[in-house]
């Protein structure tokens, strides 16, 4: 099993969860993607949720809103705290606080952070930056933050991150993660030691931005970051949007890697660089060809609106739909539902236009598919 952050074979480290999936059985995921807030304070044009066309705008956009694309829609903090409760009793260790909208936006943001940790849970955060010091010491109490950048100077960030009205955060979320490397040192110091938590800068690669690849690692460097995970963008057009730049993006994130992985951090170990912009992209090529959706079983979504969705790829789409926590009492009580299991059960992978989690998929597959012969290694 790799130790590489993002390695597909993670799920070999839970032989519980791949002995029930190999005996046909519904486990407890391991992993929630928890969305506090529809609500974002930046409006950027690559936000699969309010892009026209692509499937998790389907039941994110709001008509009825003031800003359509940008619903005032948040999850209630009693009902969150029933969820992590529920986690808490279910066994799913991992709630990663996304969006959606950003999540700092909630007013109980930190309070939630705080109360999962209080459950012994592990968390991360993924952020825009720009209100992370009002969240205090719950943010560098996660496992991991990551905050997303996308560029490396004003004039990128306010192409591909505008804010409403003109507003250009950039010097914020920069601020942002300046403040988190501070925060996580001076907390580790009040508490006895540094924490554990790894802070990382994302940059997602788009037409507006792909000249900035090396300079945005530059950056995330000079800020103090643990790391930079470069991807790419997902439109409904799917790889023909990174045809006209994508061998020069390629060869960009080639650069950094060779430039940045591994550079010195003082009393840190040394900065990654996490490079998915080519696997990414084969994501975008094809369907599926497998027909067992296995990452369901162990990551899934819930959204702002209540609704529980098979995946982060499937969320907000009629697709994705799984049921409502708020109708079913509860986060433990929909996925105990026969519908619930039945429903991940005859899910066919194919179905889906584009998966990001392919190599998840195939590798949990293999891991529950019968060996022949097993000690004849």
């Amino acid at each position: 099993m790799s130790d590489n952050a993002y390695a597909p074979d993670k799920i070999l480290a839970h032989p519980e969860t791949l002995k029930v999936l190999r005996e046909g059985g519904h486990p407890y995921p391991l992993h929630l993607h928890l969305i506090l807030s529809d609500l974002c304070n930046l409006d950027c044009g690559g936000c699969s949720y309010r892009m026209s066309g692509y499937p998790s705008s389907e039941l994110f956009i709001d008509p009825k809103a003031a800003i359509p694309r940008n619903p005032n829609r948040m999850l209630e903090t009693p009902l969150v705290e029933s969820v992590l409760r529920d986690c808490a009793a279910m066994g799913t260790c991992a709630i990663e606080f996304t969006g959606g909208g950003e999540p700092t936006v909630h007013p109980d943001c930190s309070h939630l952070l705080d109360y999962a940790q209080n459950l012994d849970l592990d968390t991360a955060l993924i952020t825009n930056g720009i209100l992370l010091p009002k969240i205090g010491a719950p943010a560098v109490r996660t496992q991991w933050l990551r905050i997303s950048l996308d560029a490396a100077t004003p004039e990128t960030y306010a192409r591909v991150r505008p804010g409403f009205g003109s507003v250009n955060h950039f010097e914020r979320a920069c601020k942002g993660v300046r403040w988190a490397v501070e925060e996580r040192w001076s907390r580790g110091t009040e508490w006895g030691d540094t924490t554990d938590c790894t802070i990382g800068v994302g940059f997602v690669v788009q037409a507006e931005n792909h000249h900035e690849i090396v300079d945005a690692a530059a950056l995330a460097y000079a800020l103090g970051a643990d790391n930079i995970r470069i991807s790419g963008l997902f439109t409904p057009r799917g790889d023909e949007y990174h045809a006209p730049f994508r061998k020069v993006a390629e060869r960009r994130a080639v650069e950094v890697v060779a430039q940045f992985d591994g550079a010195p951090i003082d009393g840190r170990p040394p900065f990654r660089v996490f490079n998915r912009y080519g696997e990414k992209l084969s994501d975008l090529a094809a369907p599926p060809d497998y027909s067992r959706c296995s990452y369901q079983r162990v990551t899934t979504y819930l959204g702002a609106d209540a609704n529980l969705y098979r995946c982060c790829v499937t969320s907000y789409s009629k697709h994705g739909l799984l049921g409502n926590v708020r109708d079913a009492a509860g986060f433990k009580a929909l996925w105990d539902r026969a519908s619930t299991r039945a429903e991940l059960e005859c899910f066919d992978a194919r179905s889906c236009e584009r998966c990001q989690h392919n190599d998840k998929n195939r590798a949990i597959n293999q891991a529950i598919t019968p060996i022949t012969h097993p000690f004849f290694v």
